[in-house]
């Protein structure tokens, strides 16, 4: 991987974020803008787009496109929507991406984690807590901190510090 590389982590969440690393510029991460397919497309477009061809992109997006018993039918149809806007968004742009489970991604990044169903808040409180140390320069909120982590995993399988 050549040190020029972005390194892009998406969860795509009802609160989800894009994660973006910048060789030489450091960590960008924002909410996810659900508003409508334009507004996808504009926000990936200029993060991770147009100004940046030429440059060698990867992406890693969270993979929980998949409804789960007792979820809503509606729901889960909103959901696996919005994850297939996002997976064409970052094809539209040019960009390879992975799919990586939730498991995978947190074995590898927060591996000393609360875990099961009833530890949800206390797992999102270890992963923010992980993510603010090993991102002291950027804004750091409980809502983006599945895409930070995401992004650590990325950046941690290509040798990135």
């Amino acid at each position: 991987m050549s040190d020029n590389t972005i390194l892009i982590g998406i969860d795509p969440g009802s609160t989800g974020a894009i994660a973006v690393y910048y060789p030489k510029q450091g960590v960008l991460v924002e909410k996810i803008d659900t508003e409508t397919i334009g507004s996808l497309w504009e926000q990936v477009d200029s993060l991770i787009g147009d100004g940046w061809d030429g440059v060698a992109r990867f992406c890693v997006i969270e993979n929980v496109g998949q409804a789960h018993p007792g979820n809503a039918v509606g729901t889960a149809t909103t959901f696996a929507r919005h994850c297939g806007r996002l997976e064409m968004a970052v094809l539209a742009a040019g960009i390879p991406f992975e799919l990586v489970r939730p498991k995978k991604w947190m074995d590898d990044v927060v591996p000393d984690r609360p875990r099961g169903v009833k530890d949800k808040k206390a797992r999102k409180r270890y992963i923010y807590e992980a993510m603010c140390c090993r991102f002291p320069d950027t804004k750091v909120f409980v809502y983006n901190s599945d895409a930070l982590a995401i992004l650590a995993y990325l950046m941690d399988k290509k040798g990135v510090s």
